[in-house]
């Protein structure tokens, strides 16, 4: 789970809505049996280490495929806090070249 983020336009206090958001699912996700998850902050720490120096950070789909996962969940959060609206997307990677494609 990564790479959530504010949809464009939105109020720039409400940065902190996606990551509440990765956070909230993470939690749940974890505690459904027969699924394993990965801490979002894992993925975040993944991120850093992967960035070459004077280099932006890579896309999130290439961080997730080299943590070897079949699926990411990713999303986008619009609208006020009191009645935000989450965006979800599934990524499912192919095992042979480490690609994303979306699934509905």
């Amino acid at each position: 789970m990564a790479g959530f983020e504010l949809a464009a336009g939105a109020d720039e206090r409400d940065a902190w809505l996606p990551q509440a958001f990765e956070e909230m699912l993470a939690w749940r996700l974890r505690r459904v049996s027969g699924l394993l998850t990965v801490p979002v902050v894992r993925v975040h720490q993944t991120r850093r280490e992967l960035q070459e120096e004077g280099e932006p950070p890579p896309s999130w789909p290439r961080v997730v495929a080299a943590m070897g996962p079949k699926y990411m969940l990713t999303g986008r959060c619009s609208g006020p806090p009191y009645e935000a609206t989450l965006h979800l997307a599934i990524l499912e990677f192919s095992s042979a070249a480490g690609e994303a494609s979306s699934k509905p």
